[in-house]
């Protein structure tokens, strides 16, 4: 069974309808005369909570092992790889699965669906928070026409169809010195002046390397509170980031052996407050990613 276009068919379906659905929230939000930041906020929450509430691989303990092999797919296959996933790790496993453990007249057709709709979700989720300054400004100027949610291979925001046309309407006075104004954030050290007498060997079983140095990248520049917040960036590394671009396979243990053996940090709880997380943490990070493809 061709798997891989069933579940292209349902990602393609759903990720149009929640694109529209936002597109219309935007416009409700802003005719209401709400801030960019609310109405982002609020969508962003509101995502989370669906994925949350209404797709039981969310929700069931042999579901959800399941999506954690469908998450491994770059790692495991080269080439085809949600093809080769469904078709033998998850149908294998979910084959072996007893009825008690499934949710009552849960077939495979509604896990590839699940799967499709969850990853369309926080892709979604991602680039609301990646492509926020492109937002915003449709968001003040009322120029809805062209909304999209998309991912541009190989692009920055700044290079996105129709960024630098809105920022010279919304900034027409900084015609001529775009590219400083899109510097808004700036790291305040670099990896250098962390006190890390070197970077550990590569490991391939960890990650590819543009991970491996956009961790580094974070460490060197991302801090709270005068703390450098590895939980933080676990989470982020682990599922905010494009991972056709960052592949990241630390599980938590071994990520806290990591840590206290290159950084002598010992982390205790691995929870975060999500909201704090959803709002503050992933746009103040999803900045710097920006600003590490800036410097490869």
């Amino acid at each position: 069974m061709n798997y891989e276009k069933i579940y292209q068919d349902f990602y393609s379906k759903y990720y149009d309808k929640a694109e529209v659905l936002i597109k219309l929230l935007f416009i409700k939000k802003q005719n209401q005369n709400k801030t960019f930041t609310n109405s982002l906020n609020e969508t962003r929450k509101y995502l989370y909570n669906y994925a949350t509430n209404n797709l039981l691989v969310n929700n069931n303990e042999s579901l959800k092992e399941l999506y954690r092999i469908f998450d491994n797919r770059y790692r495991v296959y080269a080439t085809n790889q949600i093809q080769e996933i469904f078709s033998d790790e998850i149908k294998t496993g979910f084959d072996k699965l007893k009825v008690s453990e499934l949710p009552k007249n849960y077939s495979f057709n509604r896990l590839v669906f699940e799967i499709a709709l969850l990853e369309a979700l926080n892709e979604i989720s991602r680039l609301l928070s990646n492509n926020a300054r492109l937002f915003e400004m449709m968001y003040k100027l009322n120029e809805f026409d062209l909304f999209e949610i998309r991912f541009y291979k190989d692009l920055g925001l700044e290079e996105y169809p129709d960024f630098q046309r809105l920022f010279l309407k919304l900034y027409p006075k900084n015609e001529t010195s775009f590219v400083e104004n899109e510097n808004i954030i700036t790291p305040k050290t670099k990896i250098v002046d962390l006190k890390i007498d070197s970077k550990p060997t590569f490991n391939r079983n960890h990650w590819n390397e543009n991970c491996f140095n956009l961790f580094y990248y974070l460490v060197g520049n991302y801090e709270k509170k005068g703390k450098i917040k590895f939980i933080n960036i676990f989470y982020f590394l682990k599922n905010d980031v494009d991972k056709n671009k960052y592949a990241f396979s630390f599980t938590i243990e071994l990520y806290k052996d990591f840590i206290q053996s290159n950084f002598d940090v010992q982390l205790t709880k691995f929870e975060k407050a999500e909201y704090e997380y959803i709002d503050k943490v992933i746009p103040i990070l999803n900045g710097f990613e920006q600003d590490f493809r800036k410097t490869v």
